[in-house]
Formats: C-alpha cells, structure tokens, sequence
C-alpha cells in the first residue's frame, strides 16, 4: 500500500505498528493515513502523469514548439483529487494554467 499510494516503503516503525494492530479493520486505516497524506500522494502521482503527458521533458534535441510545462496545475489536481472526468474535461477544454498539454497535441 505505501509503494501504491506514495512510492515509498514504509519506515520500520510503522511497519512493526502496523503487524501489531490486531483490529480488523487495519488495512482501511493504514490506507485512510495513507490517502490523507496528500502531499506525497501528489507527489508520486505527480511523476507517473508527468511520464504519460511528456511533460517535464527538456534536453538534448528536445523541441518544446511553445508548450508550457503544467507541473502546478498537475500537482494541485492530484493533490485536491480532482474528479476524473473533470480532470479529463480540463485537457480537452484547457485554461491559461493548464494550455500546455493542448498545445502540444494540436496539428
């Protein structure tokens, strides 16, 4: 769960606290602690949907064509759990804080 949610393994004492809670419903708790933790959520996050929309690429032979990095707008989405279809709707009809990635799929 901790790799999922934040891509880290958890620290030695939370692993030893988590064997030794014996309520049944330990897993939702832990994935509860984990998902309010919305700072390294986003961050993590943050990476995998940066590698899908090739955003935060730079380098060699690298042309940009005007695009605008949307790092901000990504975060703050991932970080507020933007709806997923409001989400998507925001790529398709995108607004000055987000344009970059509409940029670079136009013809």
């Amino acid at each position: 769960m901790h790799l999922d949610l934040t891509g880290l393994l958890p620290d030695a004492e939370e692993a030893r606290a988590f064997v030794a809670d014996r309520s049944l419903d330990n897993r939702a708790k832990l994935i509860g602690s984990l998902l309010a933790n919305k700072t390294s959520y986003a961050e993590h996050w943050l990476t995998f949907w940066n590698d899908l929309l090739h955003n935060d690429y730079v380098g060699t032979g690298y042309i940009d064509g005007g695009r605008k990095q949307i790092s901000g707008w990504l975060y703050q989405a991932i970080y507020d759990n933007m709806p997923y279809d409001e989400f998507v709707r925001s790529f398709v009809a995108p607004k000055a804080d987000n344009e970059g990635f509409h940029v670079q799929i136009l013809p």
